[in-house]
Order: C-alpha cells, then structure tokens, then sequence
C-alpha cells in the first residue's frame, strides 16, 4: 500500500506533524522511519544515522487523515537539511509496513535550536559581530537672547489753570458793549497765557531733547561688548529601548551559554513574568541532555500543572508533555518515570498506553518515589 504523508509546521519553534491523508491506524501507537534521499541516511534520536532506525511514535485521527506529531528530536534534523532533498517514510502498523515520499520543499519547518526563522536571523547578526547603533539624541534648540526694552516714564502732567471768572459790563449801547466783551476776551487770554507759562505747562509738552528730562536715567550699553550668551539646557538623556522577550533570548543565546546558564536566565524570565522566554531557554537546556530543564519544560505542557501562571501556551498538551518527561525517564530520573507513567495513564487510562503507564510507574515505584507507588495502587 502507497501513502502520501506530508510535513506540516507548527507554530511553536521545534514542533510539527506528520499528517497522512486518507489513511486509518489500527493501533494508538506506530513506528515509523525516515530515510533521507542523496546519502541514504535514517533519522534517529540525536540525528542522522547510517543505519536503519525506527521511532515509536503516538497517532492520532483527525477526520480520516492520520496525524504523528514529532518534536525537536525530529524536527531539528529535518529542518537541517536543504529544501532540495526528499524523504522516503516508512511506517509500521499492525505487522504491516507502509511507504510513502515527503517533499520537503512544500513546508518551512522551524528548528527549536534558534526559535524559528526570525530568531535565526537575528542570532545570526549578532554572531558576526554588527550592532545597531543607538540612535543620536536629538539637539535641544537654545533660546534666543531677546533684549528687554527700558521704558521711560513720562512726567506727571499739571492741573489745568482754572480760567478766571467773566465779569459781565453793564449794558451801555450795542457798540461799547462789543468793544468791552473783546478788550475782556483778550484779558483773559494774556491772564491764562502767563499763567501756563510760570506754571512750566508749555515746558513739559516741548519735543526737544535737551529740555526733557527723564525721571529715571537709562544706562547705555556698550556697541563693543557682546550680549552674555543665553545658558543652554543639558541635553536630555536619551530613553533605553525597552526590549522583547524574543529579542532578549536572541541576545542571550549569542553568548552561546552552557546548560547552568540557561537554566538560570530561564528561571530569572519566569519570575520577570517572560514565560515564554523561559520556555524557549528551558527547550534549549533539554536539547543538550539536561533532565531538569526537561521536567519543568514538561510541566509546561502537562494538564495537571497546567495554568495561565505557569505556562505561555493557550491550552495544556499532554502529549508533548509526555514527549519532554520520556528523556530523562529513560536516563533513570525516577520524577520523570512517576510523571510519564502518570500522564499516560490519565491520557488513556484503558487503552494500548496503561501497559506502557504501569511499566513506567513501577520503575518510579522501584526507585524509591513513593507517590509512584500510590499511583500504581489506584491503577492496578
């Protein structure tokens, strides 16, 4: 029989499925090998192998079309590879043995190792040495010096001369009476024009310079002394970019820190509230081998420690949970045996994967954990 599977990527980094369109399991479980064309080489646990290898994988059905999720194990070495090559997939079902060829050029698979394909480029330019310059803070523009106009304070004016009083001529005739009212009008005029003149009116009202006399004399500044420069401002400091958590990982991993480091920047993300950040630290320390950062990388995962505080992921996935606490269960940690054993069971508590749950539980139990133990009295 002839299959047409196919890769299909995943969102998170180090994540994807093999999907194989009309095509049902009869198992829950399968084995499956992938053979690379050009060197002939099959893909194993930490690679590429001369050999023959074949993977237990977990199936699932999804409206006819079966779906073999794969992680990094998986992944890593797939997206490795130029987009030239092609893959033959062997599969083994019930006692039967299924083929079928992958054309990877059809799919972009993102490798756990650098966070997917933005995160790769990024790295990358930091490996080789360019920095982004901060930008240059903008000048602060000094005030221009503007001087202030003096302002010279008029003189008070004087109270206007009161005229005196008409004296009114007994009416004689009509001729003396005009003449008397004329002599009378220039009287008044000569009266009231001395009057202004001792009273310095006309002096205060004069336009010329030299009679005027300011009440508060003004200093004359010197046309050879330049005006004191307006002090300018300091410049203002210039505000640090606050920074993503991806690109934070990015400048993290181009240090290229060791399993301890890791482990300590991903605890140090998780309590800044970056759990995704943490994640993809912890992803990086379980790829190199190392048990505890596969525990809690689990526990991300896992339904049972599952929640918005402790996990970035929409919903909890106990598959891959399964996936992260099978390393370091085969390595002997008898935390990762209890925690495989009871995901397992609660995954399908009476189908193909209890036998595989009691066997991992009664290695936990075995070891000396004690909530193993407990586990294999309810289950057994």
């Amino acid at each position: 029989m002839s299959i047409k599977p196919k890769f299909v990527s995943n969102e998170t980094p180090g994540f994807a499925e093999i999907r194989i369109p009309d095509y049902t399991a009869t198992g829950d479980q399968v084995e499956i090998a992938i053979k690379r064309s050009g060197d002939g080489s099959y893909l194993g646990d930490s690679g590429w192998l001369t050999n023959e290898n074949w993977l237990s994988v977990n199936i699932q059905d999804d409206n006819g079309e079966c779906v073999i999720p794969i992680g990094p194990s998986q992944v890593d070495p797939l997206a490795s590879c130029l987009s030239s090559f092609m893959f033959q997939l062997f599969l083994k079902d019930g006692g039967a043995t299924v083929a079928g060829v992958i054309k990877k050029t059809s799919v972009t698979l993102l490798s756990s190792q650098a966070g997917g394909a933005g995160m790769t480029s990024t790295v990358g330019s930091i490996a080789a040495g360019t920095t982004t310059p901060a930008p240059e803070p903008e000048p602060v523009e000094e005030p221009a010096c503007v001087e202030e106009p003096v302002s010279i304070p008029e003189p008070e004016p004087q109270p206007e001369p009161q005229p005196a009083p008409t004296v009114e001529a007994p009416a004689e005739s009509s001729s003396k009476k005009g003449l008397f009212i004329a002599l009378a009008v220039i009287a008044l005029l000569l009266v009231g024009g001395a009057i202004a003149f001792y009273s310095g009116l006309f002096d205060s009202k004069t336009d010329d310079p030299a009679t005027a006399t300011p009440a508060t004399p003004t200093p004359e500044v010197s046309s050879t002394q330049p005006p004191a420069p307006a002090q300018s401002l300091p410049p203002a400091a210039p505000t640090a970019p606050t920074l993503t958590t991806r690109q934070i990982v990015q400048d993290f991993l181009a240090t290229n820190p060791d399993t301890p480091a890791l482990l300590a920047k991903a605890e140090e993300m998780k309590a800044e509230g970056r759990l995704d950040g943490a994640m993809l630290l912890y992803r990086q320390a379980a790829g190199k081998g190392d048990a505890k950062a596969a525990l809690l990388l689990a526990r991300m995962y896992d339904p049972k420690y599952f929640s918005k505080e402790t996990s970035p992921l929409p919903n909890a996935d106990a598959e891959t949970a399964a996936y992260w606490y099978e390393g370091p269960a085969k390595n002997g940690d008898v935390v990762a045996q209890r925690e495989l054993g009871r995901v397992l069971i609660e995954q399908n508590p009476s189908g193909f994967q209890k036998e595989k749950a009691v066997e991992w539980l009664t290695k936990a139990a075995e070891g000396g954990d004690a909530e193993a133990q407990s586990l294999l009295s309810q289950y057994q």
